[in-house]
């Protein structure tokens, strides 16, 4: 199957909660989740093809297989930020505010190296029209986390080594070494309605967002007061 393949450099800190991270207890992802990175494609497809082209746009997307190569090294670091949350009770003080100020934890993932993206799709027309998108993605993850496309997509016959397929795994016979990260895909039961941001329908986890895990190929090197090293096998 022919893959389309294009390389990232990191322009700023790269932060995704995990699915299950509690608003104030953000545990973050060394990586962005297959559900991120379609996300982030159909609205880099939008600003260059326009809202008139959604639908069509989300099935080609939702079509994609992913893969992703992730960078040498990996710097989580974990920090204390404060943030404002909606205000909840009937009390009095909380009618005269919608938000109060509070502490949450954060982790902020600094890459080294470029980030390999692989889209692959029986047909080559398809990838060709998502090559035109690839450098309108600017970032990844929660708003900040920028990314540069480092040079132009090509195409490639096989998915070359050292890339890592985002789908569910097939039980095998050996374990591969890495680091297990959970991530989140879209649903077979997926629609954009559901999708837009601006439509009344509603995400549902287990069909329209699904969870898995994947191993990522990462060893920890060092770990300090805040911070923990992760490189590449």
């Amino acid at each position: 199957m022919p893959w389309l393949i294009a390389q990232y450099v990191p322009v700023g800190l790269f932060s995704l909660k995990h699915g299950e991270a509690t608003s104030t207890g953000g545990k973050g992802l060394l990586i962005p989740t297959p559900f991120a990175l379609r996300t982030a494609l159909v609205d880099a497809a939008l600003r260059v093809q326009g809202r008139q082209h959604a639908a069509r746009i989300f099935e080609m997307v939702k079509g994609l297989d992913l893969a992703l190569q992730p960078p040498p090294y990996a710097v989580s670091n974990g920090v204390l930020i404060r943030v404002l949350k909606p205000e909840r009770g009937d009390s009095a003080k909380a009618a005269a505010r919608f938000f109060q100020r509070t502490i949450a934890f954060r982790e902020f993932v600094q890459w080294q190296g470029t980030l390999g993206l692989a889209l692959g799709s029986p047909q080559t027309q398809v990838l060709a029209q998502v090559a035109a998108w690839l450098p309108h993605i600017t970032y990844l993850g929660k708003r900040g986390g920028f990314v540069q496309l480092a040079r132009p997509p090509r195409l490639a016959d096989d998915l070359p080594a050292g890339f890592i397929p985002l789908r569910p795994q097939a039980p095998q016979a050996g374990f591969p070494l890495g680091l297990v990260q959970r991530v989140d895909d879209w649903g077979p039961s997926l629609t954009w309605e559901r999708l837009n941001v601006y439509s009344r329908e509603r995400i549902r986890l287990g069909c329209d967002r699904v969870r898995y895990e994947v191993v990522v190929p990462y060893a920890l090197q060092q770990a300090g007061r805040g911070f923990t090293v992760y490189a590449a096998e």
